[in-house]
């Protein structure tokens, strides 16, 4: 994976970590592809909505958007099987109605619980 300890580019570098293993409703991603989006670069730059409220750390695993295939599954897995192709949601928790600060902070790609998605593997929930 990469990750930025510093809120510049050039602070970028390859860390290795264990294999992670998916949890209860959780699906193992091998990542293929990630987009790098505005939002991506204002994160890294901590030029961001939200910095200042203590929501946002390094190091940091950075970008929110990305594609690959599932390797495992967790228990309560349903919807999706090894091998199936997937994209990333950049609110994890957010699938239908209002938008509250919960789930915008703790629920995005980066943000202060999740990692981004430039890693080769990534566990994420079933959604």
């Amino acid at each position: 994976m990469v990750q930025t300890s510093a809120a510049q580019l050039g602070a970028l570098a390859i860390v290795y970590r264990e294999m992670p293993v998916p949890g209860d409703g959780e699906v193992l991603v091998q990542m293929s592809a990630a987009a790098l989006n505005h939002r991506d670069l204002a994160y890294l730059r901590e030029d961001y909505a939200g910095y200042g409220t203590g929501n946002f750390r390094r190091p940091v695993v950075p970008l929110s958007d990305g594609v690959g295939i599932v390797r495992d599954v967790g228990s309560d897995v349903s919807a999706l099987r090894v091998g199936d192709r997937v994209c990333t949601l950049f609110h994890q928790g957010w699938m239908f109605g209002p938008l509250d600060m919960e789930c915008l902070m703790e629920g995005m790609l980066p943000g202060p619980r999740l990692e981004g998605v430039m890693q080769e593997y990534i566990c994420l929930g079933e959604n």
